[in-house]
């Protein structure tokens, strides 16, 4: 077990901040992982969506079971459902830590998660520290690791790149409320597909300093039917959503500088690729001709680096193999850019 000898009286408060809707079948095994955390100075925000299940019920039974944290407990309810986003941003206004860490309701911390960031951030004065992710799915895990980076320049390419399947996600951190409230970091209400991505490069560009730790601190549950991602490949509402969250960051640090801006252009061409591939698979006609001018709207240097030049012409509401094929072998060509193009 970690423990924080060395730093008991730095033990400064963090706020954990839940967003709670339709997780009734997971809630009491995330609750229970947040009340046996090894490190002691901790407030916890639910935040319940108006959750129609037994979610919140469920909630009050297990923290009724633990007396010695629940006088630290909030729950927030809204009026009316207003989605993750605005969860999410309700739980920031609210929050008193000097830090917070993100938990969605259907996944749960390790014992020591708090501990072990927070020792790493006392010892390195980081504005925001990640750890690594168990991924959970049916029959097997996988472990999900943050890229190495030394600097938040190099974090902010590698979350841009998608480099690890969850680097733009905000749980598995530390992140120093400041961040948010100083620079007004708030997610768009309306807007809770990519929600973790419309916020994370701009804490990572307002931060002084980033750590990560190479130690599983998160466990990630790909098993909830209920969640927005396991819902996204066939809701082109969802997929709409997620462009605007990618919009909001592309606008976010064109108007900051343009150190990123390949890195932006590529980001976007790969989005709208993969967009239309699902336009055509679930045969959305006016989602397919959206992207198709979001395309020819790129760069044609762009273009012809995500293989859009020379194939475009093939490609039909019908050609679902020739598709699959692209999608297939766009990844590693896109890897072999990146690799080349932003090579140090």
């Amino acid at each position: 077990m970690i423990t924080l000898n060395l730093f008991t009286d730095m033990e400064y408060l963090v706020s954990i901040l839940v967003p709670i809707y339709k997780v009734e079948k997971h809630i009491e095994k995330c609750v229970r992982s947040l009340m046996e955390q090894s490190y002691n100075n901790i407030e916890y925000i639910f935040v319940d969506d108006c959750s129609p299940d037994g979610s919140i019920d469920i909630l009050k039974n297990v923290l009724f079971q633990y007396p010695e944290r629940r006088a630290n407990c909030k729950i927030v309810k809204h009026k009316k459902n207003r989605g993750l986003s605005a969860a999410r941003n309700t739980a920031i206004e609210i929050a008193r830590g000097l830090f917070v860490s993100h938990v969605d309701s259907d996944d749960w911390l390790v014992k020591d998660a708090i501990s072990i960031l927070v020792e790493k951030q006392i010892k390195t004065d980081a504005d925001i520290v990640s750890g690594d992710a168990l991924q959970i799915l049916e029959g097997k895990t996988s472990i999900i690791k943050e890229p190495n980076y030394h600097n938040k320049k190099e974090m902010m390419t590698e979350i841009l790149k998608f480099s690890s399947p969850l680097n733009h996600t905000i749980w598995r951190r530390l992140i120093r409320l400041s961040l948010y409230k100083d620079n007004e970091i708030y997610c768009k209400e309306g807007i809770n597909q990519g929600e973790d991505f419309q916020v994370m490069p701009r804490l990572v560009y307002y931060a002084n300093k980033v750590d990560k730790v190479n130690t599983i601190v998160y466990n990630y549950n790909c098993m909830n039917e209920n969640s927005y991602m396991n819902n996204l490949r066939h809701n082109i509402g969802l997929w709409r959503q997620n462009i605007e969250s990618h919009r909001i960051i592309e606008t976010f640090l064109n108007t900051k500088n343009n150190d990123y801006g390949k890195e932006i252009e590529l980001m976007m061409g790969e989005l709208y690729c993969t967009s239309l591939y699902n336009a055509m698979k679930y045969r959305e006609k006016d989602f397919w001709n959206e992207m198709i001018v979001e395309i020819e709207n790129l760069p044609s240097s762009i273009k012809s680096l995500i293989g859009w030049n020379n194939l475009w012409k093939h490609f039909t509401m019908n050609s679902y193999h020739l598709w699959g094929t692209f999608i297939h072998f766009r990844s590693f060509i896109y890897n072999e850019i990146y690799s080349k193009i932003f090579k140090k």
